[in-house]
């Protein structure tokens, strides 16, 4: 006889059956009124006489607290700057439950790390520095995805700020030429620089360390700044070098300085002076002299050598040079002396810091303005006979174009009387009280 064909499994044909494995599904409305925790799953089967096997297989659940992802304040302020990424950093954040077996996987940019999770749910990442310095500046996202021991995921995404560029300051010329004198001094002083666009309209801040003092501004839209030091505060300080100092925070921490060496020469104490001496001797000028060369010449003090005195004379400007023990001069060439007109004229200097004077000088150089003198009557008639000559006789007279105060000398007989013109040009009368060893002759009274 031809073998029994053999019969399929969990045939009820044999009373003997081979193993056979079973599926039964569970509707999904079933599991998810699950509890969390461990289940034991049953099993029941009969076989065609009525015996019965049992077995059972325990199974954890884990439906109702799954993970809850989250990423902290990325290296503190959502920013990274230059000296944080050359110290390396860590980013941190929470799973949002406890227990072994959790994992959490950090995406930054396009670059994938594996952080450590502790048992309460607490994860890190740390990020060495050859990481975080080849970052590109901009905004990078950040993506955290944890799983718990049975597999439950959840991801949290976040950016951060790469700025790893410090901004970069110019400051401008203080004073125009990097000096600072006591007439700057009692001015406001304005301070100036660029500084980058990028940094404009955030809240960054300037500081200027200017002889001990702090100023503050803003970065402007345009890519400038600018610091005004008030009016007076510098007013005083002492002579030298000091150093302005600019410093700007960009918005991610970074910082930038420029600096600049500025001369101060504001100490009162050290004030420049200039002073004219006298000019043709006696400050005036004469016909004679005004056919000469005329030497301005004067003094100065806390003026370096080398430096010029400007003169200004008749509208005419004239540059002396400073020489080593303060002195200086300079020569008005005789062709600009010969057209400076009678009167009085104001010669007027001017030192760097600045100092200035003046100084008149008389000119009576014109035919016209020449003086002249003349003696009145003497004794009635200018003769004098023995009664005149037993008493006291006045001699008088008149002056044009002569200084009142100026003295009028006298010579009688020998001897010389003096006299001061008046206000009016006359000159006092004076009494000779040597008359009586007059001749009767008439004598001539010459007079200077």
């Amino acid at each position: 006889m031809p073998p029994e064909p053999a019969l399929p499994c969990c045939s009820t044909a044999k009373p003997t059956l081979p193993s056979c494995r079973q599926t039964a599904t569970i509707p999904g409305s079933d599991l998810t009124v699950l509890g969390d925790g461990t289940l034991t799953v049953s099993t029941i089967a009969t076989d065609q006489v009525g015996k019965t096997v049992t077995n059972s297989q325990t199974l954890q659940v884990s439906i109702n607290q799954p993970p809850q992802a989250t990423l902290d304040a990325p290296f503190g302020n959502g920013y990274l700057n230059q000296s944080e990424a050359q110290a390396g950093q860590t980013l941190t954040g929470t799973t949002g439950i406890s227990g072994a077996g959790q994992a959490v996987k950090v995406t930054i940019g396009s670059d994938t790390f594996i952080g450590t999770v502790n048992s309460s749910g607490h994860w890190q990442l740390a990020l060495p520095a050859n990481v975080l310095t080849q970052l590109s500046d901009g905004v990078t996202s950040i993506s955290v995805t944890v799983t718990d021991a049975a597999g439950n995921t959840s991801t949290a995404n976040g950016s951060v700020n790469i700025d790893l560029t410090p901004p970069e300051l110019t400051m401008n010329a203080i004073s125009s030429d990097d000096i600072t004198n006591i007439a700057d001094s009692l001015q406001p002083l304005v301070i100036s620089g660029t500084s980058p666009v990028n940094d404009s309209g955030q809240t960054v801040v300037i500081r200027i360390t200017f002889n001990g003092q702090i100023y503050q501004g803003t970065a402007l839209s345009d890519g400038t700044w600018q610091i005004t030091v008030s009016a007076g505060d510098l007013a005083g300080s002492a002579n030298g070098i000091t150093t302005v100092v600019a410093t700007m925070v960009d918005a991610a921490g970074n910082s930038g300085s420029a600096t600049r060496d500025v001369t101060l020469d504001t100490d009162f104490t050290q004030a420049p002076t200039v002073a004219i001496g006298t000019l043709s001797g006696d400050d005036y000028l004469n016909a004679q002299e005004a056919t000469q060369a005329l030497t301005l010449s004067g003094t100065s003090t806390h003026i370096e050598q080398g430096q010029t005195v400007t003169l200004t004379l008749n509208g005419k400007p004239y540059s002396a040079t400073v020489l080593a023990n303060g002195t200086w001069n300079v020569e008005v060439p005789a062709l600009d002396v010969s057209e400076l007109p009678d009167g009085k004229l104001t010669v007027s200097d001017k030192g760097g810091n600045p100092a200035s004077n003046s100084h008149t000088l008389n000119v009576i150089a014109q035919a016209a303005d020449m003086p002249t003198i003349a003696i009145s009557t003497v004794s009635g008639d200018d003769v004098v006979n023995a009664q005149d000559a037993g008493s006291p006789m006045t001699i008088s007279g008149s002056t044009t174009h002569v200084t009142p105060g100026r003295s009028v000398s006298v010579s009688l007989n020998g001897k010389t009387y003096l006299a001061t013109v008046g206000s009016d040009g006359g000159a006092p009368q004076y009494p000779p009280t040597m008359c009586r060893l007059c001749h009767r002759a008439s004598n001539p009274l010459p007079t200077t």
